[in-house]
């Protein structure tokens, strides 16, 4: 048995190595929840860590209540005096100190919420406001820096949890960010610098370990300095959407997409949907997982008939079968099939063939690295018409070391048709969304809807819940911007409209005329499908031309490679937000210097890759960027 000199050592060491600068601070709560973690890592009773916790924040910082006029225990000594300058406690006069009644009342669990109980009801009386937001505000606080503190173990092992984890939605990465941007503001708002905010997140960014990355860090600091620019000495509350969080500020039930709150002290709450940058994904991961996404999403305009054909026409499988209707093998397998009948009789190509496979055996290192990427494949250079014999049945590497040779400047000058059927695929993949979309008006509303929903238009312009009184959307970039009502009327051209709106007293008429609004700002949205594009782009019409909202579009990173899809707001957009204007005369030179560079240069990156009809629509708006 370990003597209680050892323990605390153990606890210390370990506590030691996980907090950033290696000197753990009991007025720090990052430390704090870091230690609690380490309390559970080294197997400690669950009853003695509540305690041990609950001991070690107990009495180090306490204030009068003027609301209830009893004494109350704060976290750190900032919180204490933040209160007692917002006017909520009062300074304790000489050998005025309580001690918590702690013998009347049992334990405090972590995470969970007394005041939510019915069985104690009395004793929520007991305790008084003040005490009840304490705990709210701790709760909250310690919730939010748990997940910013979060090891991708302990993410993993999150994502398992089944029910409500009253940590909000998104990816753990997300969530991370989120708590970041939580974090910086508090620390902001009790008098820190942002070097010392700084040096905490890049140092939690820094740790491999750790979930949150350097690009949330960044954005984090970056919407936290914009947050205390705009609302600093005013903020009273800062809360993350949690069950604590919301009760706090009284917002539970806000039906907004706010990912965290503020309340200022004149008792105003503001929600803030966060995002890292303006370059914003709707979609974004594996196909099959962002396909599954893009159905839940359209079930609501789609009838239980309209969503299966949708599932059914616009699926992985019609990537590599083809259409399940034709009755024909015409997908990616097909096509590898129609290389094994062309090597087998077309002699012509089966003598290029076996040339450049005989070219690829005298080839240096560097060299076969030049065409294949990787020397990887260099093991399949003998096995090469073996390969080829067995299509389509063969594994993935096969399949990219295979896609790569039709690749080769060699053969796909001479035979096109085969890389351009393979990466075809992916166009036509893309193409089965945009003609749903085409072929059923209940399919483009619901893309329409995901795109509006993606801008938070209603949520900005017109708000969903009496529980707040602003909603703003802000981009960590650098320096952060917000997408106000005023930019998002211009996009639309509805400025005059929506001040009309303002003017309408009667509710039951401005409900009427908000819903005229939005489905006008429905009609405006165009999604455009151009035979052979890569990928589809959805507009917004507009008196002085269209408006690149976002792009949609399936695509396989290497072929063979399962494809991913990916919905993503425009860079055109992402410049119009921090411009604030959809009029490119009105950007500032370097603005529109660096958005034109940066197409340009996204899309020589594509044209490596497309296949000769997509070349020729990439090179087309190539060609309108250089004339701006």
């Amino acid at each position: 048995m370990k003597h209680i000199s050892e323990i605390i050592d153990d606890v210390l060491t370990e506590w030691s190595y996980r907090v950033n600068d290696g000197m753990p601070n009991v007025d720090n709560p990052l430390h704090m929840a870091q230690l609690e973690r380490s309390l559970n890592d080294l197997e400690f009773p669950p009853q003695f860590i509540v305690e041990f916790m609950q001991n070690l924040r107990e009495g180090k910082f306490q204030a009068r209540s003027v609301e209830s006029g009893k004494v109350v225990d704060y976290k750190s000594k900032e919180s204490m005096e933040k209160a007692i300058k917002d006017g909520r406690a009062e300074l304790l006069e000489k050998g005025d100190k309580e001690e918590p009644e702690k013998e009347t009342k049992p334990p405090m669990k972590i995470g969970t919420n007394p005041f939510d109980n019915k069985e104690k009801d009395d004793e929520k009386e007991d305790i008084g406001v003040g005490e009840q937001k304490t705990y709210l505000r701790d709760t909250d606080h310690e919730t939010t820096d748990k997940q910013l503190t979060m090891t991708k173990a302990e993410a993993v092992e999150q994502a398992k949890q089944k029910g409500e984890k009253g940590v909000g939605a998104g990816t753990a990465e997300s969530r991370a960010g989120e708590a970041a941007v939580h974090y910086a503001v508090r620390e902001l708002v009790s008098g820190k610098s942002i070097d010392d905010v700084k040096k905490v997140l890049v140092g939690l960014a820094k740790d491999k370990e750790k979930i949150l990355d350097s690009n949330w860090a960044k954005a984090a600091l970056n919407t936290a300095e914009w947050i205390n620019d705009v609302y600093g000495s005013d903020i009273k509350e800062v809360a993350w959407d949690t069950p604590s969080g919301r009760e706090l500020i009284s917002a539970e039930g806000h039906g907004t997409s706010s990912d965290m709150f503020i309340q200022l002290k004149d008792g105003r709450n503001v929600g803030i949907s966060l995002k890292q940058t303006t370059n914003v994904f709707l979609l974004n991961g594996g196909y099959k997982k962002q396909h599954g996404l893009l159905v839940d999403s359209l079930s609501d305009t789609l009838e239980t008939e309209e969503l299966e054909a949708f599932e059914k026409a616009t699926s992985i499988d019609t990537y590599w079968n083809g259409d399940p209707d034709d009755g024909q093998n015409n997908g990616f397998y097909g096509d590898l099939k129609t290389i094994n009948n062309e090597f087998e009789g077309n002699q012509d190509f089966k003598d290029a063939m076996l040339q450049r496979i005989n070219d690829y055996k005298n080839l240096s290192e560097e060299e076969f690295t030049n065409i294949f990427d990787s020397d990887k494949y260099l093991k399949y250079v003998n096995e090469t018409e073996k390969i080829i014999s067995e299509l389509p049945h063969i594994k993935g590497e096969e399949i990219k070391y295979l896609s790569k040779i039709m690749k080769d400047p060699v053969i796909r000058e001479q035979f096109p048709q085969f890389y351009d059927a393979l990466r075809g695929r992916e166009v036509k993949l893309t193409q089965s969304i945009l003609n749903q979309a085409s072929s059923n008006e209940n399919v483009a509303k619901g893309l329409k809807k995901l795109c509006m929903d993606g801008m938070h238009v209603e949520d900005i312009l017109f708000g969903k819940s009496d529980k707040l009184d602003e909603f703003i959307t802000l981009y960590g970039n650098k320096p952060a911007v917000e997408l106000d009502k005023g930019v998002l009327l211009k996009i639309f051209g509805l400025q005059d409209k929506y001040e009309q709106y303002l003017g309408v007293d009667d509710e039951d008429q401005k409900e009427e005329f908000k819903e005229q609004l939005l489905d006008e700002m429905n009609d405006k949205i165009v999604i455009d499908i151009k035979d052979g594009a890569k990928s589809g782009e959805i507009k917004i019409k507009h008196t002085d031309g269209e408006f690149h909202l976002f792009g949609v579009k399936a695509r396989a990173k290497a072929l063979g490679a399962s494809p991913a899809l990916e919905m993503n707001q425009t860079t055109f957009m992402g410049n119009v937000i921090k411009e604030g204007t959809p009029d490119v005369s009105e950007w500032s030179s370097s603005a529109k210097s660096r958005f034109v560079n940066a197409r340009i240069k996204e899309l020589m990156e594509e044209v490596e890759d497309a296949n000769t009809e997509q070349r020729q629509s990439l090179k087309q708006e190539i060609d309108k960027l250089e004339a701006l």
